[in-house]
């Protein structure tokens, strides 16, 4: 039999429609895109490849590593030395692109959460929305329709005498942050409000009480474990430490600001009010009720009696005299006559030379 030399069955490949190939590179260069993060966080090549296996693109190195020099042409992508390898990530001030563009609604969001949630967010958390912050006024500015303008039309007033909030130190700030977010133990040295020295201590933070122009670091002390609130501008220092984060068990920061930040005045959480208003007073207080089940009952003379039970707090004895002479109080007896007193006190200062 002669030899013959037999060819190999060719496969048959699918033929793929016209544009396929760059669609599908189009598809994969969004997906690559979307994987990689801000400065200062990073990923590796590998951790792409792998990113990518999972949406269904099979790709070799080689070509990654290609496809993220083009998109840094394009885009502000950066690399980063690690060991033998590069890590990649978006350069701080990159723009942020969004499919769909960013919409009237989600800009103007963006514009009030940066005038009025600042205190709120940590410096790390502010610096990596902040190209979103920029993006949602660059496109309110590009829109002449009435809803870009929704931030002209809104103003937020503090209630009572606007004051300047203390200032707190940059690196104070920023460790105390840090150490709220990834729940690290911290030593600090604090001055207290009566003092001029300082004392350090060591402290887990807990959480963030902001109350009107202050914020308070509310913690649990390494001592003895029990749970204190610090004046964040009264930090002196703060230094992270390697140490364990413990929290106390059953600790809720939401209940504990309310019954430690009220300034309780007595065992009593709540007391049985009775106040008499005039007329401008009452209408204040029917409008923003002080309870859910205050009662108001008109006198003769266009005055109210207010009744409601409510809390037993320092902040309620500074509403009641925000009032001046407008209201009087008439029960419980003992508050009546603190009010009293005080009243005597004033008037007594009053009737004496002022310096």
């Amino acid at each position: 039999m002669p030899n013959t030399k037999v060819e190999p069955a060719k496969k048959k490949i699918p033929k793929r429609e016209k544009g396929f190939s760059v669609v599908d590179t189009s598809l994969r260069y969004i997906a690559m895109l979307e994987f990689i993060p801000r400065d200062p966080e990073s990923v590796s090549v590998n951790d792409i490849i792998q990113a990518l296996e999972r949406r269904g693109f099979i790709v070799d190195k080689r070509s990654i590593q290609r496809d993220l020099i083009k998109l840094s042409e394009l885009f502000k992508l950066t690399p980063s030395k690690e060991g033998q390898s590069n890590r990649w990530s978006f350069s701080e001030d990159a723009p942020i692109i969004f499919f769909p563009s960013m919409d009237e609604h989600t800009a103007i969001s963006f514009q009030l959460i940066q005038a009025y949630m600042r205190p709120l967010l940590a410096p790390e958390t502010l610096d990596s929305i902040a190209s979103l912050f920029k993006k949602s006024a660059e496109r309110l500015s590009q829109r002449a329709e009435p809803p870009a303008r929704w931030q002209e039309k809104i103003h937020v007033l503090p209630l009572g005498l606007q004051r300047i909030t203390p200032k707190v130190a940059p690196d104070v700030q920023e460790n105390v942050y840090q150490a709220l977010l990834w729940e690290l133990p911290l030593q600090i040295q604090y001055q207290s409000r009566n003092t001029d020295s300082t004392k350090d201590y060591f402290i887990t933070p807990l959480g963030l009480v902001i109350r009107d122009y202050v914020s308070y670091v509310v913690a649990a002390m390494k001592s003895d474990g029990s749970v204190r609130q610090f004046a964040l501008h009264r930090f002196k220092t703060a230094e992270i430490v390697d140490e364990e984060y413990l929290i106390p068990a059953g600790f809720n920061l939401a209940a504990y600001a309310h019954e430690n930040f009220g300034f309780q005045m007595s065992e009593a959480d709540t007391l049985d009010l009775s106040l008499w208003m005039d007329k401008s007073a009452a209408v204040s207080v029917a409008e923003c009720q002080v309870s859910e089940r205050q009662t108001m009952i008109s006198q003769d003379d266009g005055s109210f009696i207010l009744s409601a039970t409510v809390p037993n707090t320092l902040e309620l004895r500074r509403w009641i005299c925000s009032f001046g002479q407008q209201v009087e109080v008439l029960q419980p007896g003992y508050l009546r006559s603190e009010f009293a007193e005080e009243i005597g006190a004033m008037l007594k200062r009053y009737h004496s030379t002022p310096f």
